[in-house]
C-alpha cells in the first residue's frame, strides 16, 4: 500500500467531506500573503479570534466563503498544503467536559437546528448523540468534528505550531498576537448564554466515564 505524502494527508483530512457533507476547510482562516493559518474549533473562543484576524487583514476569506464552489476551495487549500511548514499555524482547544456543556446549550437554544430535538436532556445528549452514529441526523456531527485530538493531529503528528486553551484565552491570544505583531484588542463574540457556574452539575461520574471511553486519545493527550 502506497504511503501518502504529507500534502496528500492534509488534503484527505481537510478536504474530504464526512457523512454530513461537512469538511474541515470551512473552519480555517488563512492569509497566504502573511503565511498565517488558524483553525476554528467550535466553542473555543473562535468567533473572537476570527474577528481579530479579519480586522487585521489576516484572512483571505476563501475557505469560509459559502458561495464558492468546493473545487475552488480545494485548489486554494492545495497551495496552502504545499507550503504548510512555512505557515504559522494555531488553534484553541477547551476542556472537553466544558465544551460539551456549551455545545449542548447552543443546540438547545437553536431548537434542534443541528441534532437535538426538543426535550433531549444533557444525559441523553452524551449517551445518545455524542460519539454515536445511530441516526442520520447526528452521525458525524458530534464525533470527529469535536474530537480535539483528531482535529489537532494526523496520526501522532501535531498539525499546529501553537495550541492555546479557552481556559487561558487572553494570555494565549497575547502570545499569538505577539507572534503576528498585531494588537490583542480582545474581541469577545458569541459567548454562550447559560449559567457557567453550574457546569459541573451537568455530570455524573458515569457520564464522565462515558466520555473518556468515547474519546480516549483526546483525554489521554490533553489530560482532561
Amino acid at each position: 500500500m502506497t504511503k501518502l505524502s504529507w500534502e496528500d494527508n492534509l488534503l484527505t483530512r481537510f478536504a474530504t467531506p464526512n457523512c454530513l457533507g461537512v469538511n474541515l476547510m470551512s473552519p480555517l482562516c488563512v492569509s497566504k500573503e502573511h503565511k498565517v493559518l488558524y483553525f476554528h474549533i467550535a466553542k473555543t473562543g473562535g468567533s473572537s479570534v476570527v474577528a481579530l484576524l479579519q480586522a487585521n487583514s489576516l484572512d483571505d476569506g476563501i475557505l469560509s466563503n459559502k458561495t464558492l464552489p468546493v473545487s475552488e476551495k480545494v485548489a486554494y487549500f492545495k497551495e496552502v498544503a504545499e507550503e504548510w511548514d512555512n505557515y504559522y499555524k494555531f488553534t484553541f482547544i477547551r476542556n472537553k467536559y466544558d465544551l460539551l456543556v456549551s455545545l449542548y446549550n447552543m443546540d438547545v437554544r437553536l431548537n434542534g437546528k443541528y441534532s437535538l430535538d426538543s426535550g433531549v436532556t444533557f444525559e441523553g445528549f452524551i449517551n445518545n448523540h455524542v460519539g454515536c452514529k445511530n441516526t442520520l441526523k447526528n452521525e458525524g456531527l458530534y464525533n470527529e468534528l469535536i474530537d480535539q485530538y483528531y482535529l489537532t493531529h494526523i496520526d501522532e503528528t501535531p498539525l499546529y505550531d501553537f495550541v492555546g486553551t479557552l481556559e487561558n484565552f487572553d494570555a494565549d491570544l497575547d502570545q499569538v498576537c505577539d507572534r503576528l505583531q498585531i494588537e490583542n484588542t480582545q474581541y469577545r463574540e458569541n459567548v454562550g448564554a447559560y449559567d457557567k457556574s453550574k457546569k459541573d452539575s451537568y455530570y455524573t461520574e458515569a457520564l464522565r466515564e462515558n466520555l473518556r471511553n468515547k474519546f480516549p486519545q483526546e483525554f489521554k493527550h490533553f489530560g482532561w
